[in-house]
């Protein structure tokens, strides 16, 4: 796993909180309470979802590590 795999796991996420505010502004309803906008505004919510990215990046961050302890494949063989 590498640091650009760890970046790259955020896009999706970006990608879906986008849609979950545009489309609560529109309908008035958040999947969680932590991103409900009428609850505590775009700051709040923006806030709750950044603390939620950050333990996503903890977690990220922590499985690359992991994965540089693993030992090695040999991948020249093919598996029986």
């Amino acid at each position: 796993m590498t640091a650009r795999t760890v970046w790259w796991s955020l896009a999706y996420p970006i990608v879906w909180l986008v849609y979950t505010f545009l489309r609560g502004a529109a309908t008035g309803w958040y999947p969680y309470p932590f991103l409900d906008v009428t609850l505590h505004g775009y700051r709040g919510a923006l806030t709750g979802a950044a603390l939620v990215a950050v333990v996503f990046l903890v977690l990220a961050w922590g499985v690359r590590w992991a994965d540089g302890r693993l030992p090695g494949t040999d991948r020249s063989a093919p598996p029986l």
